[in-house]
């Protein structure tokens, strides 16, 4: 394909994404190209490597334009992605006289300078909420570390599913996978995961789940619990990881103020093999295990700040006033955990998070609110299990993964001891 056409249907799909209100960008990715199978795989590479670098670094270009406001969304675009042309020293384009993207890349300004400098300061590429409310790492050269890793395509990382096979058999059969850092049960893939094409994933082998969400599952396992409520199950990831690891024994009750976000879930454990997992309305859950339940694993709905390497069109819809809403139901859902576990028991609570109000911040106002409860220090379990962390991990009673330390999302997990 020559490059102006290359170039042309970046723009298309740039244009497609803002259009559908910027939701999922790689459903939009994944619907572009099923309605344009022309396009070999070294053209959709192009086409995606470029449409996720400018998602990634739209705000800084954005700061480089004048008069942003007067641009049509598809002008905005067009020069976002003159800009990476020029910062990724690209081939020159040869347009043809009447195209009106090459007009824009005729354009003098900004230079390729300007561009380099513009995205070379990372924070550019930030909201101002996002910068106040991340983690205070009081190292100026960690927060940069953190933020580059944010604007970085991260590896595919894998669960193995172990009800089923083991992980030198996927990393025998599955080309290009390597063992993961931390997580027993993790492979890594070098790319974007698609998940139609690997046999290994229709078989039920694998499921793909950033490797620091897999400790979420190898806390609660280490705890030895008979009974778990999955008490934010979504589409059951951690749920159908929790099944492995006790070894279809017990019970994993999987719940979710969406109820209809438990469909993908029985499909799943079907394919996997998982046998002990109950699908179970809030209503029904509250009136079985009131004050019962041996471990409640809350994976709270949050901003998903530690995920914005694989996400980045998650900062086009995140707000300071989402945030804040979403704060509001981490409590809820606490005072709800509460309610369903036994004296002795234990909330497991995480986040994909690395805003410290919906960490340290909401663990602590809970612990105020019910001085019933104790912390257990996170990072001792995880060693007791057999996986190796970093020192800092050990140091503190909560557990925060930060997505520099082993290349994964940003996580947090917190286990509250019931008196």
């Amino acid at each position: 394909m020559n490059t102006a056409l290359l170039l042309s249907h970046i723009s298309e799909l740039l244009s497609e994404y803002d259009e559908q209100n910027r939701r999922s960008a790689a459903r939009n990715v994944d619907e572009f190209f099923r309605r344009r199978k022309y396009l070999g795989s070294r053209d959709r590479k192009q086409i995606g490597d470029l449409f996720w670098f400018i998602l990634r670094h739209s705000r800084a270009m954005d700061s480089l334009l004048p008069g942003i406001r007067d641009l049509s969304a598809l002008e905005r675009r067009q020069r976002q992605l003159r800009m990476a042309w020029l910062y990724l020293d690209r081939d020159k384009a040869e347009f043809r006289d009447d195209d009106p993207l090459g007009k824009i890349f005729a354009e003098t300004r900004p230079e390729t300078s300007e561009i380099k400098e513009a995205i070379g300061d990372i924070k550019r590429s930030f909201p101002k909420f996002f910068l106040r409310r991340l983690i205070q790492l009081k190292d100026p050269e960690k927060e940069r570390e953190l933020l580059q890793k944010l604007l970085k395509e991260p590896e595919v990382q894998l669960r193995v599913n172990t009800l089923k096979t083991d992980r030198n058999s996927v990393l025998a059969t599955v080309e290009g996978a390597t063992e993961g850092l931390i997580s027993p049960d993790a492979v890594r893939l070098s790319g974007r995961f698609g998940r139609k094409s690997l046999s290994a994933y229709k078989k039920g082998w694998v499921e793909p789940q950033d490797e620091a969400s897999q400790l979420a599952g190898w806390v609660c396992a280490a705890l030895k619990p008979n009974t778990v409520i999955d008490l934010a199950a979504g589409a059951g990831g951690k749920a159908l990881h929790l099944s492995a690891l006790m070894g279809n024994r017990g019970r994993v009750i999987a719940t979710d103020i969406h109820y209809d976000r438990l469909k993908k879930t029985a499909a799943r454990a079907r394919r996997a093999g998982a046998e002990n997992i109950t699908l179970m309305s809030k209503k029904e859950v509250e009136a079985e295990f009131r004050e019962s339940a041996d471990l409640v694993l809350l994976d709270a709905p949050c901003s998903g700040s530690g995920t914005l390497a694989a996400a980045p069109d998650l900062l086009d819809r995140m707000t300071d006033n989402w945030v804040r809403k979403l704060m509001l139901v981490q409590k809820e859902l606490l005072e709800e955990a509460h309610a369903l576990l036994r004296p002795g028991g234990h909330i497991v609570y995480a986040t994909c998070s690395l805003f410290s109000d919906e960490n340290e911040g909401q663990v602590q106002s809970f612990l105020e609110r019910h001085p019933e409860y104790r912390q257990i220090n996170t990072g001792e379990l995880l060693t007791q299990a057999g996986l190796k962390l970093n020192e800092r991990a050990l140091i503190r009673g909560p557990l925060q993964i930060l997505p520099q330390d082993y290349s994964t999302d940003g996580f947090f997990i917190a286990v509250l001891l019931k008196g």
